[in-house]
């Protein structure tokens, strides 16, 4: 085993939560976690400090650690899921997400590709399917909601067709494409018994 270099072949979390936000303008709330070397730049010119050694690109590539995870395995996870972006706000609770992801690791072009089942409101099958680049800040995600019951979703309702809703089923279907930095997203909507 070399120093800096990981690899395993599957993962298994149970019951993992994820709060996911796309805000009015467009950004993921994921953002505020992600450390960019853009704080470590304002950080270091904040505070005048003395001159670094240089350090060639070639040590500085071989410190960072090196990994592989073939597969990481999602036993009972659950979500709180909003897309504050679009004209109607919409917001659902997903749980019993089961799946996982594959494709993990520190190489930079590497792709994760993701797959998940659950249920939103406890009864509405969730299907999350897609693909994400993180070193490149890349993602294509497609998430699809399949019949839910409308009466659980008339707080967003009422707001566009001005009545209270008492019966129908809401499939919905989200697409977001994310490249350097811009959000492209398409969406689907089609009611039933309304």
């Amino acid at each position: 085993v070399l120093a800096n270099r990981f690899s395993a072949k599957t993962l298994l979390i149970e019951k993992p939560y994820a709060k996911v936000t796309i805000r009015k303008d467009k950004t993921i709330n994921f953002s505020d976690i992600m450390i960019t070397d853009k704080v470590a730049d304002a950080k270091s010119k904040a505070k005048p400090t003395k001159p670094a050694k240089l350090v060639s690109k070639k040590s500085e590539q071989s410190d960072r650690p090196i990994f592989r995870l073939d597969k990481v395995k999602i036993v009972d996870g659950s979500s709180d899921f909003a897309d504050l972006s679009l004209i109607l706000p919409f917001a659902a609770q997903i749980k019993s997400l089961d799946g996982g992801a594959n494709g993990i690791s520190s190489e930079q072009k590497s792709t994760i590709k993701v797959d998940l089942k659950g249920n939103a409101y406890e009864l509405a099958p969730v299907d999350i399917q897609g693909e994400i680049s993180p070193y490149l800040g890349n993602f294509d995600i497609d998430l699809k909601f399949d019949g839910m019951p409308m009466p659980l979703v008339t707080p967003y309702m009422v707001q566009f067709a001005g009545y209270k809703i008492e019966k129908g089923k809401l499939t919905l279907g989200l697409h977001y494409h994310v490249e350097k930095g811009q959000l492209k997203a398409a969406n689907s909507i089609m009611i039933d018994q309304l």
